[in-house]
């Protein structure tokens, strides 16, 4: 764990915000369609290598690019929180829209746990790319950098969902 946090650093450093002023990225997205984006970089030890992920191209979102995205906020039951918290951030079928993609995507965590949702269940659900829980922002090492959640009234609804809630988001990938 301890050498794939330090190739998410070393990741991190490597691909570079398109404005050094917006931060460093948070979320990489990946998808078949992407053309002159970012590309993996060089580096053998990086999570993504640890992982196994490979891609050609990504884009690469920072908390700045996130939060000039329409916001949305909702309660939702968050593991660890006993009653539903405020999670804000924006939707996830929105940012997977601003890197110009559509389709189902399978979200990774940090720890290597992965989970796919559906375009149809990302329409109906409106799940978020939340970065922000009660106001504050996650933190890294926390349930952050993001987390996807769903609103609390589709988790009622449908309890398998909440399998879906990735914390420690850090790679969308597009199919």
């Amino acid at each position: 764990m301890r050498r794939a946090v330090f190739g998410l650093f070393v990741l991190l450093g490597l691909m570079g915000p398109a404005n050094a002023d917006d931060g460093p990225p948070l979320i990489t997205i990946t998808g078949a369609s992407i053309s002159d984006g970012i590309g993996p970089g060089g580096d053998r030890a990086s999570l993504f290598e640890v992982l196994g992920i490979q891609f050609d191209d990504a884009i690469a979102f920072s908390s700045a690019d996130l939060a000039a995205l329409d916001q949305t906020s909702f309660p939702a039951q968050i593991s660890g929180y006993s009653e539903p918290v405020m999670v804000s951030g924006p939707l996830l079928a929105d940012v997977v829209a601003t890197a110009g993609l559509e389709g189902d995507v399978a979200i990774y965590a940090l720890d290597g746990y992965s989970a796919v949702i559906t375009a149809d269940l990302m329409a109906e659900a409106r799940p978020v790319l939340a970065t922000h829980i009660s106001g504050v922002p996650f933190m890294l090492g926390g349930l952050g950098p993001t987390l996807i959640a769903f609103p609390q009234t589709a988790l009622e609804a449908d309890a398998e969902l909440e399998a879906l809630q990735v914390w420690a988001v850090f790679h969308i990938r597009v199919d």
